[in-house]
């Protein structure tokens, strides 16, 4: 007691933290701290308490990795096994010990997250990511991992359309133009007002600008003073060269009697057949001309170019059939004279002709019609017609079966 300082027996052991600890946890009396002990020589844990831990000269020695207790000391040890990943695997990876420790979630930082925060095992692929747009953002807004995708372009309409067709993207790009009066976009065809003039080769077919190429207004027709005109009044593009001037003649006018265009062409000689030709044969002018040469002075025909003349002086003939002239040689169409038809000798010159057939009513007729000849008439053998046996002309007919034959003998005489 605390009275007497009577010393007893109690039933109860002191308790301390550690070999360390003096002072008892119960009745706060001291003692002498007894120290850690260790077993020697590379035990690390205190024998007697839980809290005495020293690091020993000597290190432990194990069969292997996962061996629990040191082949020196004997001190049992938490093995350190190794697992295939810190969540799911419970075998040993080293020394094949199954069910080591239960298998545990895989854990994620996000929905979408793909990595285990606590193992390299857990990847998993079919996590929906979120991206600001459905074309170029790569990075997920949700769990914060780059590239968590591939990119891909925007779907435009055209070059010049703002708003992408696969996402809410907009863009404002400018139209294309090839020249400050096109008024077409190159990229999307887009039409705009423009201020600045286009400007044409000429006023009038020309409808392509020649700045912006477009067709930029409509077709003009050229517009011509005369029908023989080669240049058009409103441009100097519209020159032709198959018009027909009008000239004075074919040969030496070379001035236009219409536009008046001069030199309108090229000059050529007149052609005459003769030197004393007079007309050209290719227009109608009429020249002075080297005088008609005649062989004679009743001759009508030009010995040069063969002109006829009337003769100043009349040609000589032997009668009035003649028909050469004594002088010149000129033959002429003469006309004979013949008291009928039948006469056979000219009157004039007794030239002999051809005669013409007398003319007679029948065969039985004995006297020409036109020159009174008679003719005889000759009866073949065993034909009697009951002439005189004087006929110019028989006819002698045979009849057999139906078939009649008629044969005609006539003698033409002269008178």
């Amino acid at each position: 007691g605390e009275d007497c300082n009577e010393t007893r027996v109690v039933s109860a052991a002191h308790t301390y933290t550690d070999c360390e600890d003096e002072i008892c946890n119960k009745c706060s009396e001291i003692r002498v701290k007894p120290g850690h002990r260790y077993t020697e020589p590379c035990g690390e844990h205190c024998l007697d308490c839980e809290t005495g831990v020293r690091e020993p000269s000597v290190p432990h020695t194990y069969d292997d990795n996962c061996d629990a207790i040191c082949n020196v000391c004997g001190e049992t040890r938490i093995p350190p096994h190794t697992f295939a990943n810190d969540c799911q695997a419970t075998d040993c990876s080293e020394c094949g010990v199954q069910n080591l420790r239960d298998a545990v979630e895989h854990v994620y930082a996000h929905d979408c997250s793909e990595n285990c925060s606590n193992c390299t095992a857990g990847t998993r692929t079919d996590v929906e990511h979120s991206f600001d747009n459905d074309c170029q953002d790569t990075d997920c807004n949700v769990c914060g991992e780059a590239n968590a995708r591939e990119a891909v372009e925007h779907d435009w309409t055209n070059a010049c359309d703002a708003d992408c067709n696969v996402c809410d993207v907009t863009r404002t790009p400018p139209h294309v133009y090839s020249a400050d009066c096109d008024t077409s976009c190159n990229q999307c065809g887009e039409l705009r007002v423009v201020l600045v003039g286009h400007e044409f080769n000429d006023d009038c077919q020309d409808a392509t600008c020649n700045v912006c190429g477009e067709t930029a207004r409509a077709y003009a027709e050229h517009v011509y003073a005369h029908a023989c005109s080669e240049n058009c009044e409103n441009c100097t593009a519209g020159t032709r060269v198959d018009v027909e001037h009008t000239f004075d003649n074919d040969c030496q006018d070379t001035d236009c009697n219409v536009c008046g265009k001069q030199n309108a062409r090229e000059a050529v000689e007149h052609v005459y057949s003769a030197v004393c030709d007079v007309t050209c044969e290719n227009c109608d002018v009429v020249r002075v001309a080297e005088p008609h040469t005649y062989a004679h002075d009743c001759s009508t025909i030009c010995s040069v170019c063969g002109d006829l003349r009337e003769a100043s002086v009349a040609h000589t003939y032997d009668f009035d059939c003649d028909t050469q002239c004594n002088v010149c040689g000129e033959e002429r169409v003469a006309v004979h004279v013949y008291d009928h038809n039948c006469d056979v000798d000219c009157n004039l010159c007794g030239d002999v002709r051809t005669p013409y057939e007398h003319v007679y009513d029948g065969p039985k007729d004995e006297k020409c019609n036109v020159c009174g000849f008679v003719r005889e008439r000759e009866v073949l053998p065993g034909f009697d017609f009951g002439c005189a046996g004087y006929v110019d002309g028989v006819i002698a007919v045979i009849s057999l079966a139906g078939i009649a034959l008629v044969k005609v003998i006539a003698d033409k005489k002269r008178k």
